[in-house]
């Protein structure tokens, strides 16, 4: 056995081991970085697209590259769990990328969010109706062919059309119609609802 190639089964058996746990925030945001060649082999990994929460393959080319690179898909998906534990959009986190974690009323989340459970830990997800309520954003270029996704207007109670580029944007973002209104509809209405009591009782 060559040096060259005891080092890379070195590294991929370290590689092995670190992804086989859940590396949260930080790790799973860093964007496609396929290296660069050298002596050592390309050989397939996965890394995890925060654009659309799921984890893609692709060729590492053997040198450079960054953490987000994974030997499986099976992998991929243990360690980047918690990005796609919330049902829209991604948990909170803190200012280094951490995800931050929540127990009921001892560790609470922000008011804007709610403490969900994902069996093994439990992390901050916005609520629903400050999902719905977001204002139409429609992300950033970043070199992935724009499409068509749907928002809920608030205002009007109606999902509507809207231009998204690829990357960034809000959680107000859908797929189709029928996802942002199944999504968005129940909770805006009891909103809308409660928002026409409390202005009705200030007005008595």
């Amino acid at each position: 056995l060559s040096t060259t190639s005891f080092f890379l089964h070195l590294i991929l058996f370290i590689s092995h081991r670190v992804s086989a746990v859940d590396v949260g925030g930080l790790i799973c945001r860093m964007p496609l970085n396929e290296g660069f060649s050298c002596d050592s082999p390309s050989y397939p990994s996965f890394y995890f697209d925060l654009s659309i929460g799921e984890c893609i393959p692709f060729e590492f080319k053997g040198c450079g590259g960054n953490q987000n690179r994974f030997l499986s898909k099976k992998e991929c998906d243990e360690g980047c769990k918690s990005m796609g534990a919330c049902s829209r959009g991604l948990p909170l986190m803190d200012s280094t990328g951490n995800i931050k974690r929540c127990e009921g009323d001892r560790i609470p989340c922000p008011a804007t969010h709610q403490c969900v459970s994902t069996g093994s830990t439990s992390l901050c997800c916005l609520k629903p109706d400050r999902i719905c309520t977001q204002n139409i954003h429609s992300g950033t270029q970043c070199g992935i062919p724009g499409k068509m996704r749907y928002y809920y207007d608030f205002s009007t109670s109606m999902c509507r059309p809207f231009s998204f580029t690829g990357c960034g944007g809000n959680e107000n973002n859908f797929k189709s119609k029928g996802e942002c209104a199944a999504f968005c509809a129940t909770e805006c209405q009891c909103l809308q609802f409660q928002i026409l009591d409390e202005h009705h009782l200030f007005s008595q």
